[in-house]
């Protein structure tokens, strides 16, 4: 590959003399190539389940504030959405746990949020 990786944090893309591109990410001293380690490091930060398990809850329960303001308001329901992020990380990643921890909750069979969306 064409390029260091100079800091962390820091990406670098290069071309290889056969012509596959690759890209290199040094996170906290480790090395990582490809995509699919940079996914993967997605995947395991708490804010990726807090992010889709919000996103859940507003799609199939009721409306949460908008994004960007996330960081200075609490969910709507907190229980909830722990238990969805718990599964998350529990079935390793998959977001059909997720769904089916929120699909089975009271928050969903509530009364009150019945024909709300």
């Amino acid at each position: 590959m064409i390029g260091q990786v100079h800091g962390v944090g820091q990406l670098v893309f290069g071309l290889a003399q056969d012509a596959v591109c690759e890209v290199r990410v040094q996170r906290a001293g480790v090395s990582v190539k490809g995509g699919d380690d940079i996914v993967k490091m997605i995947c395991q930060q708490s804010a990726t389940a807090r992010y889709i398990a919000r996103h859940l809850y507003d799609f199939f329960v009721a409306d949460e504030v908008p994004v960007p303001s996330w960081r200075q308001t609490p969910p709507r329901d907190r229980a909830a959405i722990d238990l969805m992020e718990k599964a998350y990380f529990d079935s390793g990643y998959d977001i059909t746990a997720m769904l089916r921890v929120l699909l089975t909750s009271n928050s969903f069979k509530a009364e009150s949020v019945r024909f709300a969306r």
